[in-house]
């Protein structure tokens, strides 16, 4: 039995405010927005909206919705940095690499770019990922050049006057045969205009009627020409720098992003990077192309072309003067886009749609208070910032800026609405801001791992890494802990890519399966709701299939946060630990909820879990891998230390990064100092006895 239902009178601290709940549900909209997402965006809220209320207020929600849309730019926007050195390098008329994260703002950037400069054009491969469907690895360079030909020329020729001045110019630019008849018919026009202009200037009637006769009759024939024309280019290659070339000399066109590239497959991304520099060397703009950072590595080793290309593309990644990381957030800019979007939903001349929702809700729920309401949510975001300075937060959520303004506003939210009573605004206020910080970083903690519950269960709880300690058919526990170590430390011990094919041939040494292993990667690359932008792993696919052997697979910042903070700080061991099957021997008798916010209870149950369930099972384990004989390759002078090679971070394995975090975050807690000495005593019996046995079956 799972100690977890041992807890009773477990209060329920949901409440229902109506108009609370109305004007958060608008801020949780406007801090999402984004115009690359707006589509599907608005169907979420849509659900969620009707969901809750009348249908009429759901009438200005929509008019809010096009309102963000026109106005983006001017309300919800905030500048950085990277967008004016990214401008700043346009004129170089050379290939520029932005790359970053999901949900960085690679694409508001280039949309920023776009929306101050007309001159730009970005092809959006988000959205064409149907076009290439189906492509084969030999077809693809070629339909890529068909599909920016098209594209290009679908903007730039798209009326009878531009397709006569892209028949002259491509006549010129190609001397082929292939054009002869186009040449002749384009060269007798002129001559014949050029008569017409000289008979005219002499007034000379009979002449000038005859010529115009003439000039009429070959104006007649340009749909017959236009037709052989569209013929002959429908069946050949298009001429791509012919296109750009054109566009370049005749209209406000001074370059070309590609957004969304890692939304192909990897042999795919590095064909558009060929292709971009093809272009930019070629047909003298810049290409602007945004991608996410892990695809970097990969581009630089798969890149082809001859040895003057090469060697172009290691010049290109050697100077880094094009190359922009998107990656960081200054504290000060989350700020600014948070204030700038909070102050759309409160200020009446800035939405009067928002305003109007809430107005209706003044009717209906005449307590509402909205500057109380604007105010207390400012408060709790100040005591919130305080804590997640340490950009722990930002590391969570893979340096996602929308996912980083939703965790700020869940957990606010949390606070205002549904907060347990010794979290709520009124209790933090009153507290030292050290003690202060505490609560919130241990609520934070309890928040996340219980995926917003009270108690954690299944269906919304983190990842749960002690559901396998005992898995009797296996040698090796806490498997998913086991593979983002090996990930964390894999730069260290391989100089090779992290292939599914290497990491399941190391894994295979300790007797996983590569079913076993893929299914707890696919876990991995996800989180508790399903979102790929912040799961722990990215997997880069080479194919729309399951994982492949040569498919790449990084570790994430939250992956790494996870690791270093979440998995070892008591909250997350005392929740999950008590969601276990095995926790009989923890707690043997019912426990009252309020028991569950004192930190002397809590830091008991993690001792006892430590010594009685995690050590056993881990010198079980140990003992067990130590008589597996290893390929030579990864054999080091004895199986604990090639073990400790994969699987420790700073030499030190998870039951002993557990044990001095908790030591470490005694000082915190509210105990007094007799108790803070006890349990460091006690949890310092655990490290000795931990260390003795590495010792012991070291020196075997």
């Amino acid at each position: 039995m799972r100690a977890i239902k041992k807890i009773n009178e477990l209060v329920n601290v949901r409440h229902k405010r109506p108009t609370i709940e109305t004007f958060l549900l608008l801020v949780e909209y406007v801090l999402r927005f984004a115009p690359d997402r707006m589509d599907d965006l608005f169907s979420q809220m849509k659900k969620k909206f009707l969901g809750k209320f009348k249908v009429n207020y759901f009438d200005y929600f929509e008019k809010l919705q096009d309102y963000l849309e026109k106005n983006f730019f001017n309300e919800l926007y905030a500048d950085r940095m990277e967008r004016e050195q990214v401008v700043l390098r346009i004129p170089s008329k050379k290939l520029i690499l932005v790359h970053g994260l999901i949900g960085v703002g690679k694409t508001v950037l280039l949309r920023k770019i776009e929306y101050d400069d007309k001159k730009l054009r970005i092809i959006d491969f988000k959205r064409e990922i149907e076009t290439f469907k189906g492509t084969s690895k030999e077809e693809f360079e070629s339909v890529l050049r068909d599909f920016v030909y098209h594209y290009l020329r679908k903007i730039f020729i798209n009326n009878d006057e531009s397709f006569k001045e892209w028949i002259f110019f491509i006549m010129q630019y190609d001397q082929g045969i292939k054009y002869q008849r186009f040449r002749e018919v384009t060269e007798y026009k002129t001559r014949m205009i050029l008569h017409y202009n000289e008979f005219s200037s002499k007034n000379f009637e009979e002449q000038h009627s005859e010529i115009r006769k003439k000039f009429e009759n070959i104006i007649t024939s340009d749909n017959k020409i236009k037709e052989e024309f569209d013929y002959l280019l429908a069946n050949e290659k298009p001429q791509l720098i012919t296109l750009i070339n054109f566009i370049r000399t005749r209209y406000q066109f001074t370059c070309l992003a590609f957004d969304n590239v890692d939304r192909l497959y990897q042999y795919q991304q590095a064909e558009v990077f060929t292709l971009g520099i093809d272009i930019s060397n070629k047909g003298n703009i810049p290409i602007i192309i945004a991608f996410r950072s892990p695809n970097v590595e990969y581009l630089k080793m798969h890149l082809h072309g001859d040895v003057v290309y090469k060697k172009q593309i290691n010049e290109f990644f050697k100077s880094r003067d094009n190359i922009f990381n998107l990656n960081g957030i200054p504290d000060r800019v989350l700020s600014r886009v948070l204030e700038r979007r909070i102050e759309l939903i409160t200020k009446k001349e800035s939405s009067i749609f928002i305003q109007k929702v809430l107005e209706e809700f003044q009717k209906d729920y005449r307590t509402f208070d909205l500057e109380k309401c604007k105010k207390n949510f400012w408060n709790i975001f100040k005591i919130i910032n305080e804590t997640f300075v340490d950009r722990g937060v930002h590391q969570r959520c893979n340096y996602n800026l929308r996912g980083i303004l939703l965790e700020y506003f869940k957990f606010i939210y949390n606070i205002m609405l549904n907060a347990e009573r010794p979290y709520r605004f009124s209790i933090l206020t009153k507290l030292e801001i050290g003690d202060r910080r505490t609560k919130i970083r241990d609520y934070y903690f309890k928040w996340i791992t219980c995926g917003g519950k009270a108690i954690p269960i299944d269906k919304y709880q983190i990842l749960n890494i002690y559901d396998d300690l005992f898995k009797s058919d296996r040698k090796l526990m806490m498997l998913y802990v086991k593979i983002l170590e090996l990930l964390y430390n894999w730069m260290k011990n391989f100089a090779e890519d992290p292939t599914f094919k290497k990491i399941s041939d190391i894994f295979s040494v300790f007797q996983i399966t590569k079913k076993e292993l893929e299914n707890s990667i696919l876990k991995l690359s996800k989180d508790q709701e399903g979102n790929e932008e912040f799961g722990f792993l990215l997997i880069e696919k080479s194919r729309n299939t399951l994982i492949q052997d040569n498919d790449l697979i990084e570790i994430m910042p939250a992956g790494r946060y996870f690791l270093e903070v979440l998995s070892v700080s008591r909250e997350y061991c005392f929740w999950t630990s008590i969601n276990t099957d095995f926790t009989e021997s923890i707690i043997d008798r019912k426990i009252k909820f309020d028991e569950t916010y004192k930190d002397m209870f809590k830091f008991i149950i993690v001792k006892n879990f430590i010594k009685r369930i995690l050590f056993p099972a881990f010198r079980k384990e140990i003992s067990d891998l130590d008589t597996i004989s290893t390929d030579r390759e990864y054999r080091s002078s004895n199986n604990v230390e090639n073990i400790r090679r994969f699987f420790a971070i700073q030499n030190n394995f998870y039951i002993q990064r557990l044990i001095n975090s908790n030591i470490g975050s005694l000082p915190y807690s509210s105990l007094d100092i007799d108790q803070q000495d006890y349990l460091r005593e006690e949890f310092a019996k655990l490290s000795i006895n931990v260390n003795k046995f590495l010792e012991n079956i070291s020196e075997k």
